[in-house]
């Protein structure tokens, strides 16, 4: 490999792609696998790219990292705390997802390869920043036509940055830089004229309420990669393809599907959702009211966090 072409390389520039022309004072969010039970997270000034980068191949050398796509504006991961973004983003979790990406009118500026096999995240430049409902909503436009993960359209959304290694699989295999093309820039109009609007998530407005109350803790919950939390809630080793036999039901061939954004989904019970949905149906508790309080407090002390953890 060479230099032009390494792991730092390829980490130097996709971050100075999620930082743009930006010179102000916002942050760039670092989560990480604490190798044990759960996510912590770091904010670096993005004037200290340098100090960033040096952070994040530190930790990529033996955990699982990740970095938010949009900067934020405070020392905290949701999405209260993001700020306008030149970005817009999709994540491919499919063997064929370079084929459609390539295949697609308006390519994007940046394609990082996740690790898993064929599967990808790609970025698209824009001219013009644009707010969080408007992004999101191009975001799952953009899902929904490449055929891309619609649950993570969301504006806090965290992935991993190209220059470091996955630790999914044994050994670590690369997550790398396929792509890159700095001249490559959009109107927001432009980039998803033509394309039908994506279909509305269920009760759009309760969604939209309820990830405006979330809390930090809530964010530090909802990124345990949901392979972590199956495994440390039920004792069940995940298979390297993300699926591992459902425990809601008699599952001879392993029908639950994890995603690393923190979701899940059987396709055998149809039972899905995030860590809440999990535990709260693992514990025959509600996700909402009083159980939920009970919940979320029990999830946080069974993976240690609490609001405020990292430096």
């Amino acid at each position: 490999m060479t230099a032009a072409n390494s792991p730092a390389r390829q980490l130097d520039r996709y971050l100075q792609t999620i930082v743009g022309d930006r010179r102000g004072d916002e942050l760039l969010e670092i989560r990480y696998a604490t190798g044990d039970r759960g996510m912590r997270h770091r904010f670096i000034a993005i004037q200290r790219l340098d100090a960033a980068a040096r952070a994040i191949r530190l930790l990529s050398s033996h955990t699982d990292v990740y970095c938010g796509v949009l900067l934020r504006s405070r020392r905290a991961g949701g999405r209260d705390a993001v700020t306008r973004s030149h970005l817009v983003f999709v994540e491919i979790d499919a063997v064929d997802a370079l084929d459609r990406l390539g295949r697609f009118a308006r390519p994007p500026a940046m394609i990082v390869s996740s690790g898993t096999a064929g599967h990808a995240h790609a970025y698209w430049t824009l001219r013009t920043r644009v707010g969080v409902v408007e992004l999101e909503q191009a975001n799952r436009t953009l899902a929904s036509h490449l055929g891309g993960d619609l649950a993570s359209d969301d504006a806090a959304r965290i992935l991993r940055p190209a220059g470091t290694l996955s630790h999914k699989y044994r050994p670590p295999v690369p997550v790398e830089l396929q792509h890159l093309d700095a001249a490559v820039r959009y109107e927001i109009a432009e980039l998803v004229d033509g394309l039908p609007p994506a279909p509305s998530p269920p009760d759009t407005a309760a969604a939209a309420r309820a990830r405006a109350a979330r809390t930090e803790l809530d964010e530090l919950l909802l990124a345990i990669p949901a392979a972590t939390y199956v495994r440390e809630l039920t004792g069940l080793t995940p298979r390297p393809n993300g699926k591992v036999n459902c425990p809601f039901h008699h599952d001879c061939t392993p029908s639950l599907h994890l995603y690393e954004h923190g979701t899940f989904y059987c396709y055998g019970c149809g039972v899905g959702g995030s860590v809440y949905d999990f535990a709260g149906t693992l514990w025959s508790l509600e996700t909402k009211g009083r159980a939920f309080l009970e919940l979320r407090a029990r999830l946080a002390d069974y993976f240690g966090l609490r609001a405020g953890a990292g430096s």
